[in-house]
């Protein structure tokens, strides 16, 4: 008796074992969503539309402005948005100039001109600078939504994820019970920042939870409703067609080589400097000079000043002191409703110039140090 009860007891407990790992698993599928009902196609013709989340990067739509970028994974319990942004790199700076290239480009022609194209190609490789780094992911926006629990597997009906190439917006549209869900996804070139917007078809019925993440080393912190991330890139990342047993360096300290970046809501301080560290020299300096562009523009082959050419409609009514304007020119401009109220400009040089605004040109006589009144429809002015 007592030697065949061991075995009996031993598949007792397999089959025990078996069955709660196969409840486990039945209950890990239930919870599951499943998919159903079939969305109608988008109104807009130029798009692209899916009846499924992304499962893989490769499968996401991307939203972007030419600087700042997303992948759209489209979920249902969780959004995942990949970023991205154009300057972020590893490594830093560092003379990449080949002196054998100046050298080979003659025996390089002589080999063209003689029909040797395959050895022309194969000396073309000497003059390659050497490999300038890997440009990287930023981080992830991940959004994990409270939807309503069911017993059963949670049913999503026509469910719908399009990118609209009109309106650069991602859309993602599906049902929970009697319950919408909508989620808008753009990133806007003027005011450089990726949005998104979601909405329930009834009140108090969305609620989600927002993380932020990196592939880099990086550290996050909430902080006045504001969450934020900070990080710092590799000082050197080998090719992926590179055999190295160890591709990606950091620095030692933070304060070394490698690109710091800061992923929060930003902003503008009163002298049109980016407020998100560290200095950032392109933004401080491109973003000013854009602005200025929007005021005041002009051309020194023809000497021509541009007043308001292209006036922000967030702007309607403002002032401006002591732009530069080629030819030695400083002017001042006020505006009001849109519309021009008054210029004055300030020569240094005593150079001629025409002033234009809409479509409207006056011819202007300057002296040396001579300060020009004009008025809103460009009246001739009168030296000071």
């Amino acid at each position: 008796m007592m030697g065949n009860s061991a075995p009996r007891q031993r598949s007792v407990l397999r089959d025990a074992v078996l069955a709660i790992l196969l409840l486990l698993t039945t209950r890990v599928q239930a919870s599951d969503p499943v998919f159903t009902g079939r969305a109608e196609p988008p109104d807009q013709l130029l798009s692209l539309w899916y009846s499924r989340p992304a499962g893989e990067w490769i499968e996401a739509v991307p939203v972007g402005n030419g600087r700042l970028g997303g992948m759209v994974y489209g979920g249902v319990t969780t959004e995942r948005i990949a970023l991205n942004e154009d300057t972020l790199w590893s490594g830093g700076p560092k003379d990449c100039d080949n002196p054998q290239a100046l050298k080979t480009l003659p025996e390089i022609r002589r080999l063209i001109f003689e029909g040797k194209y395959a050895e022309a190609h194969q000396l073309g490789k000497k003059m390659m600078g050497p490999y300038t780094q890997t440009y990287l992911p930023m981080g992830d926006l991940v959004l994990t939504f409270d939807i309503p629990r069911s017993s059963g597997p949670t049913e999503i009906r026509d469910y719908r994820r399009m990118l609209d190439f009109d309106h650069g917006v991602v859309g993602v549209r599906y049902t929970i019970d009697d319950l919408v869900y909508t989620r808008e996804v753009f990133v806007s070139p003027p005011d450089q920042i990726l949005a998104v917007r979601l909405t329930a078809s009834r009140p108090a019925t969305l609620g989600f939870t927002a993380k932020l993440g990196s592939r880099l080393h990086f550290r996050t912190q909430a902080k006045d409703n504001v969450l934020g991330l900070r990080g710092k890139a590799p000082a050197h990342v080998d090719p992926n067609y590179y055999n190295s047993p160890n591709p990606i360096v950091y620095a030692p300290t933070d304060d070394g080589e490698g690109m710091s970046f800061e992923l929060e809501p930003g902003g503008v301080y009163p002298n049109l400097f980016g407020s998100h560290p560290p200095f950032q020299m392109d933004g401080n300096f491109a973003f000013p000079a854009g602005v200025a562009e929007m005021l005041l523009q002009s051309h020194a082959s023809d000497g021509e000043i541009h007043l308001l050419p292209a006036l922000p409609k967030a702007w309607p009514t403002g002032s401006v002191k002591g732009l530069r304007a080629r030819g030695g020119f400083e002017v001042d401009l006020a505006w009001k409703d849109g519309t021009l109220s008054s210029a004055t400009i300030h020569s240094q040089l005593g150079r001629e110039a025409t002033v234009r605004y809409g479509e409207k040109t006056v011819p202007l006589a300057t002296e040396t140090g001579g300060r020009y009144d004009l008025d809103g429809q460009l009246r001739i002015p009168e030296k000071r």
